[in-house]
C-alpha cells in the first residue's frame, strides 16, 4: 500500500510540473500575455530599484551640496582677498600721485619747505570746515603753512601737536582765513583778498580788489602772498564770473576751486 501511494504522489508531482511547464510553454508563446505579465513586474522592480537607491541617492545629494558650500565659501574668501588687494592698489596709487604732486610743488619752490602727508581724521559733522593730517611739530610743520590737494590751495593749517596738525579748509564757512591772492587779468594782475566759500555753488568770493582792470571768465586765480606769511604762486582756481564792478571796493569775483574739497585724502604743505 505504502509504494502504491509513493508511486501515486510521484506520478502526481511529475504531471503536475508537466502542467506547468507546458503552460508556461504557451504562456511565453503568447506576446499579449507576455507583456500582461512583463509590465506589472518590470514595474515593481523599478519601484523596488527605486527604493533602494533613495537612501544612495541622498548620500550622493548630501556630499554634492557640501562640496558646493566649500567651493562657494572658497570662491567668497578669494573674491574678498582680490576685492582687499584692488583697494590697497588704489590707496598705492593715490599715494603715488600725492608724492609725484609734492615733488613736482618742491621744483617749483625750491626756496620753501615742503611736506607730504595723508589726511586721519575728518569728521562728518565739520566735513567742510576742518581736517586732521598725521604730520606735527616733529615733522617740520608750522602754523600758517598753506595746505594743497592735487597741486591746488584746500586751507591752512591752524593747529599743531607733536605728531599731527589740523587743517582749516578755505570750506570754511565759519571762521575762513583771508588769504591774498592775484588774479591774471588779460591786460595785467589783479589783487584782491579770498574772503568767502558759497556751500550751495561750491565757489569762493574775492573782493578788496585793487584794479579796475576788467576780468574775464577762464582767467587763473593764484596766491599773491602779499601778507608775508604765505607763499606766492599756488593755485586756487579759476573766475566764473564777476558781481557789482561799480568800483573796485565793491567788486565781487566769482572764482570756481580748482580741486574738490570734499574729496581729500592726501596733502602737501608748503611753507617757511
Amino acid at each position: 500500500m505504502k509504494k502504491m501511494r509513493l508511486s501515486r504522489f510521484i506520478v502526481f508531482v511529475v504531471t503536475a510540473l508537466l502542467a506547468i511547464a507546458i503552460g508556461l510553454f504557451f504562456i511565453f508563446q503568447d506576446s499579449i500575455v507576455m507583456k500582461s505579465v512583463s509590465k506589472p513586474v518590470n514595474t515593481a522592480v523599478s519601484t523596488v530599484d527605486e527604493i533602494l537607491n533613495l537612501p544612495f541617492q541622498l548620500i550622493d545629494g548630501t556630499k554634492q551640496l557640501f562640496k558646493a558650500n566649500s567651493e562657494n565659501k572658497s570662491l567668497k574668501r578669494k573674491v574678498e582677498q582680490f576685492e582687499g588687494q584692488q583697494s590697497e592698489i588704489e590707496k598705492l596709487k593715490e599715494e603715488n600721485t600725492a608724492l609725484r604732486k609734492t615733488l613736482k610743488i618742491k621744483k617749483s619752490f625750491p626756496d620753501q619747505r615742503v611736506l607730504s602727508s595723508k589726511v586721519i581724521v575728518r569728521s562728518p559733522v565739520s566735513w567742510l570746515d576742518v581736517l586732521t593730517i598725521d604730520l606735527g611739530e616733529k615733522d617740520g610743520v608750522t602754523k600758517n603753512m598753506l595746505v594743497l590737494s592735487n597741486g591746488s590751495l584746500i586751507g591752512k593749517i591752524s593747529q599743531t601737536t607733536a605728531g599731527s596738525s589740523s587743517v582749516k579748509l578755505l570750506s570754511n564757512t565759519k571762521n575762513m582765513d583771508e588769504i591774498p591772492v592775484k588774479i591774471a587779468a588779460k591786460k595785467g594782475d589783479v589783487f584782491g583778498i579770498l574772503t568767502h566759500y558759497d556751500i550751495e555753488s561750491r565757489t569762493f568770493e574775492i573782493t578788496q580788489l585793487t584794479s579796475s582792470l576788467k576780468v574775464q571768465k577762464g582767467d587763473a586765480v593764484t596766491t599773491s602772498g602779499l601778507d608775508g606769511q604765505s607763499t606766492e604762486g599756488i593755485s586756487v582756481g579759476k573766475v566764473v564770473s564777476e558781481e557789482d564792478n561799480s568800483n573796485n571796493l565793491s567788486r565781487k569775483i566769482i572764482v570756481k576751486p580748482a580741486i574738490d574739497l570734499s574729496d581729500i585724502s592726501h596733502v602737501t604743505l608748503v611753507g617757511d
